[in-house]
């Protein structure tokens, strides 16, 4: 199980990123189940609350629009034709929604775990701060152990760059914690150090984001959800179906084109191969000749090739879509 800490989240652990896309594809090559601490997810939850209702506030529409990508009426809205915003209250249910596919397991807080943070904090016990702070700290700590205790003798990957779990400046676990912490807990600081402990670098064509691979895994990705269960992006996109045709034409023709690359990274675990695009594509769905939408999606791409099936790409990650101008 790997459990990461607010700052894990904000930094690489959740979105479009490469590394967020190469942390939840390892998570499934290597059978381990991502995991949020439940007040983790709570700050979060709130963090974007207080976000969205000051974009909302301002009437920033491009920030609300981008804070919640997978608005249905976005495109409608960067175009001028529609005021129809998402509410607060909906934009955060998207925010979980979305928080919860890629984090499979929330994990409860132990009962009497917010008396031992003021215990601790009055104490100076760690991961409280010699100040008598950082109760959420202590509370996202002993949730850590109570998981690693539940999952054991597997192991459980904690993440987070907080300096009171820290070994003054390095990215060691205090000794104080690491008397607590049970044999099969790992601290790790950053998720691009979980990367570099469960897989190894792989080098990149620089060309690859546009390679035919990839364009047909988007186009299929499109046309079928490639597989996915949770398919997001096909949803999406059915969304810009032309009014009125018949079921035998609800199948577009989808040509993706690549607009920019932001980012490619490349690791192995065994024999398999995981890719991770960070870039734009441009989808133009052809319905017949006189239907016709042009879309500009900004995905997250996670491609496996594995030796034993040859040619097999998935596209495990993706991110929101606007309509192109």
């Amino acid at each position: 199980m790997i459990v990461l800490d607010s700052n894990a989240v904000r930094c690489d652990g959740f979105g479009a990123s490469c590394n967020a896309t190469l942390l939840h594809g390892l998570s499934v090559v290597c059978g381990h189940p991502l995991a949020l601490p439940q007040l983790v997810l709570e700050e979060d939850l709130a963090n974007y609350r207080r976000s969205i209702q000051k974009y909302l506030g301002a009437g920033d529409t491009e920030r609300v629009l981008a804070a919640v990508p997978t608005w249905v009426r976005r495109a409608d809205v960067a175009r001028g034709l529609s005021t129809d915003m998402p509410t607060t209250t909906t934009a955060v249910r998207y925010r979980e929604e979305a928080l919860r596919k890629v984090f499979w397991k929330v994990l409860p807080s132990p009962e009497g775990s917010s008396d031992e943070a003021h215990r601790r904090e009055v104490n100076r016990i760690r991961p409280a701060s010699s100040s008598g702070g950082e109760g959420r700290d202590v509370v996202v700590w002993l949730t850590a152990l109570a998981a690693a205790s539940e999952v054991a003798p597997h192991q459980l990957i904690f993440v987070s760059k907080d300096g009171t779990f820290r070994f003054e400046d390095t990215h060691r676990l205090h000794g104080e914690l690491l008397s607590e912490a049970p044999p099969n807990l790992r601290f790790l600081p950053t998720v691009e150090a979980v990367i570099d402990r469960l897989s190894s670098h792989a080098d990149v064509d620089a060309d690859h984001a546009g390679s035919p691979d990839v364009l047909n895994a988007i186009a299929r990705t499109v046309i079928d959800g490639n597989d996915d269960p949770n398919h997001d992006l096909r949803r999406d996109l059915w969304g810009w179906e032309p009014q009125g045709l018949p079921p035998h034409a609800r199948t577009p023709t989808v040509e993706p084109s690549l607009q920019q690359t932001r980012k490619v990274k490349a690791r192995t675990v065994g024999t398999t191969r995981l890719t991770a695009i960070d870039a734009v594509y441009r989808l133009d769905l052809h319905w017949s000749d006189a239907e016709q939408a042009a879309l500009t999606v900004r995905l997250g791409i996670l491609m496996l090739h594995e030796e034993e099936f040859l040619g097999s790409v998935r596209v495990l990650a993706r991110s929101g879509l606007q309509r192109a101008s």
